[in-house]
């Protein structure tokens, strides 16, 4: 007789291959409205994402920009690979930066910021991202 660990690891390992065969056959032709994104029940990520209605693959993110320097809010709506994220040095970690809210860090402190590969490497891991709905 198989133990409950033992059913569900068999089962899990089951639903993840068949998930990846239908987001690699998948074209995204049933994309959602824009939703709000929840990393746990009443726990927002900040960002609203579009995703797939057939694979769950998230598609799409947008968020506004969050830098309050001189006591004003840009607030402006960034999408996709338009939105920086802080480096936890110039830019406060956790942030999300329009183009020219990130460039104009640079001019304050006196230095270009570069968007490094953890700026690509993140984006690169929030494409990979699933979408797991919390209804």
């Amino acid at each position: 007789m198989k133990t409950a660990k033992e059913i569900r690891e068999h089962y899990d390992g089951l639903r993840d291959k068949a998930m990846d065969k239908l987001r690699a056959s998948c074209r995204h032709e049933q994309i959602s409205d824009w939703v709000t994104e929840w990393w746990a029940l009443a726990h927002p990520t900040g960002f609203a994402v579009r995703y797939c209605k057939v694979c769950e693959t998230i598609l799409h993110w947008r968020t506004r920009c969050s830098n309050f320097f001189g006591g004003k809010q840009c607030g402006k709506e960034i999408v996709d690979d338009e939105i920086f994220e802080g480096d936890g040095k110039a830019l406060p970690i956790g942030g999300h930066y329009c183009k020219e809210c990130w460039q104009g860090f640079g001019r304050r402190v006196g230095r270009p910021i570069q968007r490094g590969a953890s700026a690509e490497a993140q984006i690169r891991r929030m494409r990979r991202r699933r979408f797991e709905s919390v209804s």
